[in-house]
């Protein structure tokens, strides 16, 4: 009897033992990869998905193994980021298109219009005037910010000019718009046309909605009182002196100042 007890009790311990090394396990390196696809986005916005340490951080979460706790968070986060990748890759494509089919805008931003203004393409000549000859411009030039400027495009060309700011509320929008400060460079804000005060350009859906300049002026006044008055005159006073009367006090000659004789012990 004793003995069929003994076999009973460990009959259950190896079922507990296997009951409990079936159950998932959690995965460190999921949380890992989730913290640094946050941070990418957070800092980069859509820039981030064209990043190649986003593409790092995708190739470990397809490399964590399918039997972990977390296993349907890991295929969300993979599906999301190949999703937002090719949307990003097909942006960036067609403003790619819309750059090289124009000239690059040489003038301010205006939100009223819908795109950079229209500009005679490369090498065509005003009419009547002979073809110009072909002429090495250099190294690309960055495009003035205009409206709806992608969100992408505008970090491709001034990311290093700018730092995420607080989110502004423009009025022809019911949702706040994610903005983007010009940090405080000389070179920076001559760069983007901007000055006299904190510059902000305003993102809605990714796309250039505005720009906001903060100022703070603090005038102070002086008054001139001019010149002090001038004192007022001494008051004059007549005496009368006879002979053989006392000299009034104010005609007395001062007193010399009393001395201290030395004194000896």
């Amino acid at each position: 009897m004793r003995h069929l007890l003994v076999t009973r009790l460990l009959l259950s311990l190896l079922v507990v033992g296997l009951l409990g090394g079936c159950r998932p396990k959690t995965s460190p390196a999921y949380y890992k990869a989730e913290a640094d696809y946050s941070v990418l986005v957070s800092a980069q916005g859509d820039a981030a998905y064209a990043d190649p340490k986003m593409a790092e951080v995708l190739a470990r979460l397809k490399a964590i193994p399918t039997g972990v706790r977390e296993a349907a968070q890991v295929q969300a986060l993979i599906a999301k980021i190949e999703a937002e990748s090719a949307r990003v890759g097909q942006e960036k494509a067609a403003a790619d298109k819309a750059l090289a089919a124009a000239d690059v805008p040489t003038a301010p931003m205006n939100l009223g219009a819908a795109g950079p203004s229209a500009v005679r393409p490369s090498g065509e000549s005003p009419a009547g005037s002979a073809p110009a000859e072909a002429v090495d411009a250099g190294p690309p030039q960055a495009p003035r910010p205009y409206a709806d400027m992608p969100k992408e495009e505008f970090l491709k060309w001034y990311g290093a000019c700018v730092d995420p700011g607080e989110d502004v509320q423009l009025a022809q929008f019911p949702k706040k718009a994610t903005a983007l400060e010009v940090k405080d460079s000389a070179d920076c804000q001559k760069k983007l046309g901007v000055g006299g005060g904190k510059t902000s350009f305003a993102f809605v859906d990714a796309k250039l909605k505005g720009e906001v300049t903060r100022t703070e002026q603090k005038t102070q006044t002086v008054i001139d009182a001019g010149p002090a008055p001038a004192p007022p005159p001494p008051e004059r006073k007549d005496f009368t002196v006879i002979p053989g009367a006392p000299i009034p006090d104010e005609l007395r000659p001062p007193a010399p100042p009393a001395t201290e004789e030395p004194r000896t012990y």
